[in-house]
């Protein structure tokens, strides 16, 4: 089991901006960008394994954040973690492919992420969202 003080450290860390070559933004400007899952013609190139390193980067945050969020640790610290965690997961699923098995599961981990971190407008938007 980790300490509240390693916790604390890796939430920390792993909610600058900066973090694994600005992943969430990488993340965020693919899915702005693409329709049904397809990036259009003459779009810049993501990295293949964007999607693990996005779905990677949500779970170890909200599975640290759950942690300490269960320790009685300060909320300034956890709540941030579950944010990027749900930014990660919508990142995954907005304009994504219909055929990704994986996309409600994503969905429903992004919602809750933003439900654990009080914003429940957004996890609202997300899990509400319909396929055309």
């Amino acid at each position: 089991m980790e300490t509240i003080d390693e916790l604390q450290a890796f939430i920390s860390t792993a909610t600058r901006d900066n973090v694994r070559g600005r992943l969430l933004y990488r993340g965020e400007a693919r899915a702005i960008i693409r329709r049904e899952g397809e990036l259009p013609a003459g779009a810049p190139q993501f990295a293949e394994t964007l999607d693990t390193d996005l779905s990677e980067y949500g779970f170890s945050l909200l599975r640290a954040s759950l942690a300490l969020r269960e320790q009685g640790a300060d909320t300034g610290v956890w709540r941030p973690g579950f944010l990027k965690a749900g930014n990660a997961f919508e990142a995954l699923v907005r304009n994504g492919s219909p055929e990704t098995l994986q996309r409600g599961f994503w969905r429903v981990m992004g919602a809750a992420s933003y439900h654990l971190a009080g914003y429940s407008a957004m996890a609202y938007s997300l899990i509400s969202q319909r396929e055309e």
